[in-house]
């Protein structure tokens, strides 16, 4: 569970949560029907609360994409049922996840295109495009957007082939005019709002400039410590290797010899097997690790081959103090400054493995809702 303020009695003490948070809870209803309580004590036990209203969102309540994953197993233990770990990021209220555990709704957590929050889920609101990091899944996004406000549809992007089923993409460029074909379905016109994440900042800036070119506005950039490879001949396959692992922040003495290992390397570096979701989806889809491996080194060896172009957009970038310097990736926010139309830096005292965790997120989450409430009123 997410560092939750607690009272004397071990209670959740809600005056204590940050603001986003305290101002978002609704005004209590008690649960109607037998599955609401059912939902409401589960939330109660998860939050050590007393009670929690029907209406009030589990992320506003200080819950984050591990607690969503943690909720959702513990509900299917307790229905007896499958539910869709989707589900938990689409209806984010008791009255809203009581209405589609009902309907019955089967979402799928490895589609190109995902629905973030409740706002995405009914098509309502100004949309915000997230891009997923090397991993290919997006759904670290869904924190975001208990500072975003109600007004923000939050949808995700992610890679094609995660379900082995789709041909993988064969340079950044294709992944990037595959979303904006995606975002297109949802909104027609611009102007578009995108935020990515590592190698989503990439894919971001690159999509930027592909719906410039064709004449669309882009009314937000923004990028979580995403950041280039060096184009350099000469470097060795297992230099490049060492160069990301030192980005990474991770143990250099275990880095992989060669490219072609890393894919496995970051699985068990990340403890793919474990997580939440991939448990959760593994017995539809028994070959995921395998398949998520692929999405990972194919992931990889399109940023080694793409130089970015330059767009005429400002980016927002969201720079991890702790991120550790690499002899094969760009370290430093200014290699953008002649690719966009002005850069906005924003500190984060973080590392660039930790930017969507509750800590930094209570750093980034406002300062992105700021970015886009100025660009509303710019486009108004």
């Amino acid at each position: 569970m997410s560092d939750l303020p607690l009272n004397v009695n071990g209670k959740l003490d809600r005056k204590a949560l940050p603001e986003p948070h305290w101002q978002c809870l609704s005004e209590y209803t008690a649960p109607r029907t037998p599955l609401e309580e059912k939902l409401a004590e589960l939330w109660c036990e998860i939050f050590q609360l007393d009670r929690i209203g029907v209406h009030d969102s589990f992320f506003d309540l200080g819950a984050d994409s591990l607690t969503a994953a943690r909720m959702v197993a513990r509900l299917r233990l307790l229905l007896g049922r499958d539910v869709p770990l989707a589900a938990a990021f689409e209806a984010t209220t008791i009255a809203e996840l009581a209405e589609h555990l009902q309907r019955g709704s089967q979402l799928d957590p490895l589609a190109c295109c995902q629905t973030l929050n409740t706002a995405a889920a009914r098509h309502e609101g100004e949309p915000l495009f997230c891009i997923h990091p090397v991993l290919g899944l997006s759904w670290g996004f869904a924190g975001l957007g208990q500072y975003l406000g109600k007004d923000t549809a939050l949808y995700g992007l992610q890679s094609r082939g995660l379900d082995g089923q789709a041909e993988l993409p064969g340079s950044i460029e294709e992944v990037a005019a595959d979303y904006i074909f995606q975002l297109r379905q949802i909104q027609p016109s611009g102007p578009y709002r995108l935020l990515g994440w590592s190698m989503g900042g990439i894919v971001a800036q690159e999509m930027a400039r592909q719906l410039r070119d064709s004449g669309e506005s882009v009314g937000f950039l923004g990028v979580l410590d995403a950041y280039p490879f060096k184009l350099e001949n000469g470097a060795s396959e297992a230099e490049v290797a060492l160069g990301i692992i030192d980005f990474l922040g991770l143990d250099a003495a275990r880095a992989p010899a060669s490219m072609a290992e890393m894919s496995d390397f970051l699985c068990r570096e990340y403890d793919v097997l474990n997580m939440d979701i991939v448990k959760g989806l593994q017995d539809q889809h028994s070959n995921l690790l395998e398949d998520v491996a692929a999405v990972i080194a194919n992931n990889l060896s399109l940023l080694q081959g793409f130089a970015p172009g330059a767009v005429d957009v400002p980016m927002h970038f969201f720079q991890a103090l702790d991120t550790a310097r690499s002899e094969s990736i760009q370290h430093c926010p200014s290699v953008w400054h002649d690719k966009v139309a002005g850069l906005h830096v924003h500190p984060v005292n973080c590392h660039h493995q930790a930017m969507l965790e509750a800590g930094p997120l209570a750093e980034i989450g406002p300062q992105v809702a700021a970015a886009l409430l100025s660009g509303l009123r710019e486009a108004s």
